[in-house]
C-alpha cells in the first residue's frame, strides 16, 4: 500500500521480489485511516489511478498482480476493467466499508481511544459485509469486458457463503473475519468438507427431486423416505467448473418479469402466529384479514402488491409460497406526475391472460 506515486510503488515491489510468495495484491481500498495519508481507499476510487498504479507494479515484476477493489465506489466493474487494462491478472472483491459501531447507552463510543474517548470510522467486515461483497463480485463477473480472475472476499464464513461467491464469479476465496472468530484450521476444514458436500449433492438428482437444495433438506425431510444412491466421484463437478455458473441470473430491474406474486398459505404448516398479518398491517397494504376465532390469516388478493414481506417474516419454511396473481392488478401508487402518465404501467394482466394474448 502506497500513495499515488510511481517511485514508492516500484520501490516497494523491488524490495518484495526477494520474498518467496506467489503473487501481489494491491490494496487500493482500505478505509482504516489510510485515506488520510493518500493511500488505500484514496487511490482506488478512480479507474485512471487504478490502471496507472497497476501498470507501475506490473512493470517491475513477473508475478501475477491482483487489485483489491473498494466497495465504496459505485461501479466495481469499471475499476476491475481498469486494473485489467493495467496488466492485473485479476481482482479481489471486496474490501471493508466505512462504519461506526453502536455507542453505549450514555452516548460514549465503543470502542473508544484515550481520555477524550474519541472514535474514528473503521471498516465493517464479516457477515454484515457479505451481501455488498457478493453484489460487487457478481457485478464484475457479469461484465463481458472483464476476463480476469476473481478472489471472493467479504463475510465468507460457511461453505454456503463460499459456494455463493464461486457461483457468482470467484474461483478462489479469502477469509479474515471468520478466522478471527474461529481458528484457521476449523474454518478451512468446514469450508472444505462443506463444499465437497455441496458439489456431491449437486449431482444427487434423486434428492433435488424431493426438495433438497444443495445440502439443505426440505422442510418435511423427516416425513420422506430417503433412498441412498451412490454417485461416482467422476460425476461430481470441480470448483472451477461451477465458477461463474449462475451469473446469467443477474438482470437489471426493467428486464424482470412483470408478474405480481401473491402469498399462498399452507394452513397445515401455519403456526397461526399472526406475524404475516402484523407485518402487512404496519408496513404493507393491509392485505390480510385475521380471523379472531380460527386464527388463520386470509389474503385479500386485490389489496396485495406482492412485496413478499409476509414470506420474509414467516418463521416456518414452506408455509408461505409466492405464486402468480390470478386477477388483473391495478397499480395504486398515488397520482402520477402528468409527464409520466403515458409511460407508467397502470395495470398488470395475470400471466395466463398475457400468454393468451401472445398466442
Amino acid at each position: 500500500m502506497c500513495q499515488y506515486n510511481a517511485e514508492d510503488w516500484q520501490k516497494l515491489v523491488t524490495q518484495c521480489e526477494t520474498a518467496p510468495f506467489d503473487c501481489y495484491e494491491l490494496n487500493l481500498s482500505c478505509p482504516h485511516g489510510m485515506g488520510e495519508f493518500g493511500m488505500g481507499r484514496a487511490t482506488g476510487e478512480n479507474p485512471k489511478t487504478v490502471k496507472e498504479i497497476t501498470e507501475w507494479v506490473v512493470a517491475k515484476t513477473k508475478k501475477p498482480v491482483f487489485v483489491k477493489i473498494t466497495p465504496n465506489w459505485a461501479y466495481a466493474d469499471e475499476l476491475a476493467i481498469a486494473a485489467q487494462e493495467g496488466g492485473a491478472a485479476g481482482v479481489t472483491l471486496t474490501n471493508t466499508m466505512p462504519s461506526l459501531m453502536d455507542p453505549q447507552a450514555d452516548g460514549n463510543p465503543w470502542p473508544r481511544v484515550g481520555q477524550d474517548q474519541k472514535v474514528a470510522f473503521g471498516g465493517a467486515c464479516g457477515s454484515v459485509l457479505r451481501p455488498f461483497a457478493l453484489k460487487k463480485c457478481a457485478e464484475v463477473a457479469a461484465n463481458p469486458r472483464f476476463t480476469g480472475e476473481i478472489f471472493g472476499s467479504g463475510g465468507v464464513v460457511s461453505a454456503d457463503h463460499a459456494l455463493s461467491f464461486i457461483q457468482y464469479g470467484a474461483k478462489a476465496l479469502q477469509l479474515a473475519s471468520a478466522v478471527m472468530d474461529q481458528d484457521a484450521g476449523t474454518c478451512i476444514y468446514n469450508l472444505n468438507t462443506g463444499l465437497q458436500a455441496h458439489l456431491y449433492l449437486s449431482q444427487r438428482k434423486d434428492l433435488s427431486q424431493k426438495g433438497w437444495i444443495g445440502a439443505t433438506p426440505p422442510f418435511n425431510y423427516n416425513e420422506q423416505e430417503i433412498t441412498h444412491q451412490a454417485v461416482e466421484p467422476a460425476t461430481v463437478p470441480k470448483i472451477v467448473e461451477i465458477a461463474k455458473s449462475q451469473v446469467n441470473h443477474i438482470s437489471d430491474m426493467q428486464s424482470l418479469e412483470k408478474d405480481i406474486m401473491v402469498p399462498k398459505i399452507n394452513e397445515d404448516l401455519c403456526l397461526k402466529c399472526g406475524r404475516c398479518y402484523l407485518a402487512c398491517a404496519d408496513n404493507g397494504y393491509q392485505a390480510f384479514k385475521f380471523d379472531d376465532h380460527t386464527m388463520v390469516p386470509e389474503l385479500q388478493e386485490d389489496k396485495c402488491t406482492g412485496c413478499a414481506l409476509c414470506h420474509a417474516v414467516c418463521p416456518v419454511p414452506g408455509t408461505i409460497e409466492m405464486v402468480p396473481m390470478d386477477i388483473e392488478y391495478h397499480i395504486k401508487r398515488g397520482i402520477f406526475p402528468k409527464e409520466e402518465q403515458l409511460h407508467a404501467i397502470h395495470v398488470i394482466q395475470p400471466r395466463h391472460a398475457r400468454q393468451q394474448q401472445q398466442q
